[in-house]
């Protein structure tokens, strides 16, 4: 059972189950985790062909792509490791499709990385990354 993170940290003990399940249950984590530091969820799941983005979310006037990577045991490495460039061209690509549904308007955007993993203990720890990574369009 998941409970919202105080700190980054839960009071719950995590039971993983299957790979599905623990993205699932992480994404969920993390959306408790941004909506508690007032984020509004726009999008779970975003899905286009050839990419996908976890959470859209949007605070002070800044839409946000969310990249959540939810690991099991130990290795709770920085979340930036866990994307690699064909991920992150993926995660441009579905945030393009995205950003076209406001055509005159661009509203500032940002890659956030957030990883939820358990502590030794076995509580449930989040790990939220702002800004992560710039899109490959801003260089352009």
């Amino acid at each position: 059972m998941w409970r919202r993170a105080v700190n980054g940290i839960s009071r719950a003990r995590v039971f993983w189950g299957t790979r599905k399940e623990t993205g699932d249950q992480g994404e969920q984590a993390a959306e408790r985790m941004l909506e508690g530091k007032g984020y509004q969820i726009l999008e779970r799941n975003f899905l286009v062909r050839g990419g996908e983005i976890d959470l859209v979310a949007w605070r002070d006037g800044m839409l946000v792509f969310v990249e959540v990577k939810a690991r099991q045991g130990g290795s709770f490495g920085a979340p930036a490791e866990a994307v690699d460039l064909k991920k992150r061209k993926r995660l441009e690509l579905a945030a393009r499709v995205f950003l076209a549904r406001y055509r005159d308007a661009q509203p500032p955007c940002r890659f956030d990385l957030i990883e939820v993993g358990t502590a030794v203990d076995g509580r449930v720890k989040v790990g939220h990354m702002p800004d992560a990574f710039r899109p490959g369009w801003e260089a352009s």
